[in-house]
């Protein structure tokens, strides 16, 4: 072996503290690699080792670009997925409220003109009514007065007058409930829109609506330090 292949390198845990520091009695020791034997310390291969680790070693994270997160070093993509599932949860909190004030105040608007309108058609029917009876009453009286030779052309022009009054009130009652049609139409057309824009809500504030990456970022130079490298033997 001329030089120290660090591809050919396995991983290996082990504490150092635990080793021998001592070899046993009547110990033999194979022979070092010449490229070793020529060197007066491991500086050289410490060097070495730390420029393989700054080319080969990498770290993987995961991102989503969407909603502008990354993972952490050492974060499992199920980790970075539940810290998705609040950012989504907070941002669909956000447009859920915005959906609130916006149907909220557009439906106080057209629930208060529906009441309006009933309390309006409730009195114009009313005063239908109320002028119905009026009308029959006179126009009853002018035709017994005229029956017994005691009612007056006045009379029965102010019961005609009051027939047309009564046939205006009635317009008006179709009027109001037209404007109630109209409005009671707006206001399913209104619960139409939010039904849509809940299921888009629905549909988007997902996890699985969010594309995930992965990428790769490489260590700095600086980011490597302290590497030391020791000779072991191992007893056979």
């Amino acid at each position: 072996m001329n030089s120290l292949d660090l591809n050919e390198a396995e991983d290996f845990s082990f504490d150092a503290d635990l080793l021998d520091k001592k070899p046993l009695e009547q110990s033999k020791f194979g022979a070092l690699p010449s490229f070793i034997e020529d060197l007066k310390n491991l500086k050289p291969l410490e060097k070495n080792y730390s420029d393989y680790l700054y080319r080969t070693n990498k770290i993987e994270l995961y991102k989503c670009t969407e909603l502008k997160a990354e993972s952490k070093p050492g974060e499992t993509i199920r980790d970075f997925k539940i810290k998705l599932v609040e950012i989504i949860r907070d941002k669909k909190a956000e447009v859920v409220e915005v959906l609130r004030k916006k149907y909220g105040t557009k439906g106080d608007r057209l629930q208060t003109k529906y009441a309006r309108l009933q309390t309006k058609l409730q009195k114009e029917r009313t005063d239908v009514s109320s002028r119905q009876t009026d009308t029959a009453m006179s126009l009853g009286m002018a035709v017994l007065g005229t029956f017994l030779g005691s009612g007056s052309k006045s009379k029965a022009m102010r019961g005609i007058s009051s027939a047309g009054k009564i046939s205006k009130e009635k317009a008006d009652v179709r009027r109001v409930e037209n404007e109630i049609r109209q409005l009671k139409k707006d206001m399913q057309e209104l619960r139409n829109d939010l039904t849509l824009e809940i299921d888009i809500i629905k549909k988007k504030y997902t996890i699985e609506s969010y594309k995930i990456e992965t990428f790769h970022i490489k260590p700095r130079k600086t980011d490597i330090y302290n590497v030391k490298m020791s000779l072991f033997w191992e007893a056979g």
